[in-house]
């Protein structure tokens, strides 16, 4: 969706998707600081990488509207048709292949990711290249992460009988984090 069409400010609507993913790195970065209550080396080392990782031809290409978490779990279904995208709380501006990179192990479960690939770029999707494929699976590795943690404040500040956010936090953080750092040590390790 082109971003002027829906009103969207000049200033923002203009970005390129290169520089509206380096505008949510910085506000997931924000998130942490204002949250975390130590420091966390295995999201720190991530979003290092992540802000000098953009993939070059971003900054080439119009920013559009991101969903963030593409998945089964957000799809309404009637019948054979999907009738609506739930739960938009991750929607930013950026690129369409970050959702391509989300949706893709739901749809490797059940055999179709070829077919549904060749499908979106039929009908006039972004290309999918493995360098945003890297990219963005270490993004959805970090950002969750800090998202626990923004749980985790919820829950001692706030919610203390939401038992779901200290579960989120207390419990699923710790792997989290180690998932995204081991996906950037994987990919270090690969380019040397």
């Amino acid at each position: 969706l082109d971003l002027a069409k829906l009103g969207v400010p000049a200033e923002q609507a203009s970005r390129s998707a290169g520089e509206a993913m380096l505008a949510e790195i910085a506000w997931w970065e924000a998130l942490y600081a204002r949250r975390r209550t130590q420091h966390h080396p295995l999201l720190e080392i991530p979003l290092a990488w992540l802000k000098q990782n953009v993939p070059a031809h971003l900054f080439e290409m119009p920013a559009r509207v991101v969903h963030g978490d593409v998945g089964f779990h957000n799809l309404m279904v009637d019948g054979e048709r999907v009738t609506a995208l739930l739960d938009w709380e991750f929607a930013h501006h950026g690129d369409p292949a970050e959702d391509l990179v989300y949706l893709r192990p739901f749809m490797q479960q059940i055999g179709a990711w070829d077919a549904f690939l060749a499908h979106y770029q039929a009908c006039g999707g972004s290309a999918y290249s493995p360098e945003s494929e890297r990219f963005y699976r270490v993004w959805s590795l970090t950002r969750n992460p800090i998202g626990t943690l923004d749980a985790q404040w919820i829950f001692d500040h706030h919610l203390p009988d939401e038992l779901k956010l200290a579960v989120a936090s207390y419990i699923f953080r710790p792997y989290l984090e180690l998932d995204s750092s081991q996906l950037v040590l994987e990919l270090l390790d690969g380019a040397r």
